[in-house]
């Protein structure tokens, strides 16, 4: 397996598990306000590590491999394929958090500006959302 391959794997398996818990979610919900958990503790960034790394012990992908970190102890495969799990997990949650936050409506609003004497233009590019108005200059 090459680096782009590993990566897609990666990917791909986040993505799968950020479905899995999105279709598990209604089940669990009630049995998780059932359980004596602490206000500050999200149960579903354990449920999506959990199978993240179930999910890479049966697809036997390994990321560390691809790369090139290959460990000649026979024991190594099972961290390493762990070590892709917890990336695999915590790559859906921040799948889950990128479209929850394209799916908020907001406003982008792009100014073109060209300076006099110079072929170039600058660019100003607002973005208003709910966390408030941000400005970037291209």
């Amino acid at each position: 397996m090459n680096v782009l391959t590993g990566v897609a794997v990666v990917i791909v398996l986040a993505a799968l598990t950020e479905l899995l818990i999105e279709a598990v979610k209604p089940g669990l919900d009630p049995l998780f306000k059932r359980l004596p958990i602490p206000d500050d503790v999200e149960p579903y960034f354990y449920v999506s590590l959990v199978l993240g790394i179930a999910l890479c012990l049966l697809f036997h992908a390994d990321l560390l491999t691809a790369i090139g970190l290959e460990s000649p102890y026979l024991s190594a495969i099972w961290f390493q394929r762990g070590a892709t799990g917890v990336l695999v997990g915590r790559g859906a949650n921040f799948i889950h958090d990128a479209i929850e936050r394209l799916s908020k409506p907001g406003t982008i609003t792009v100014e073109t500006t060209p300076l006099e004497g110079v072929e170039e233009s600058t660019t100003k590019i607002t973005i208003e959302s709910e966390q408030g108005v941000e400005h970037v200059d291209a």
